[in-house]
């Protein structure tokens, strides 16, 4: 069987990501090796409000899940699989990341 068409595929690229960008963050302490406190309440209100965004989505039948690509493993209903709040932690991570380096940049260039 091909790995790519495995259900654990979606969740294993997403937390090789995620790896990714911890060691990103450690080399340049921009999010969690910054203010931990601080990524983690932000981190976790933009996943909230993602969710419900996507809880919203899925009542109104916008949203959707491929069922052969998950792992099976769901918070509320088949619509919305475990990889979806890796997803959104990655989103946010990767978002905050993103902000911080561009403020950080900012910075160097200021007279």
């Amino acid at each position: 069987m091909n790995i790519v068409y495995s259900q654990w595929f979606y969740l294993f690229v997403l937390l090789l990501g995620i790896s990714g960008l911890i060691l990103t963050d450690a080399k340049l302490k921009l999010v969690f090796f910054y203010q931990p406190r601080a990524a983690v309440k932000t981190i976790a209100s933009l996943i909230v409000i993602l969710l419900l965004a996507d809880i919203v989505g899925i009542k109104l039948g916008i949203f959707f899940t491929n069922q052969h690509y998950v792992t099976g493993m769901y918070i509320v209903s088949p619509n919305l699989p475990i990889e979806e709040l890796v997803f959104l932690f990655l989103l946010s991570y990767v978002t905050l990341l993103v902000f911080r380096l561009i403020c950080q940049h900012r910075k160097s260039f200021d007279v």
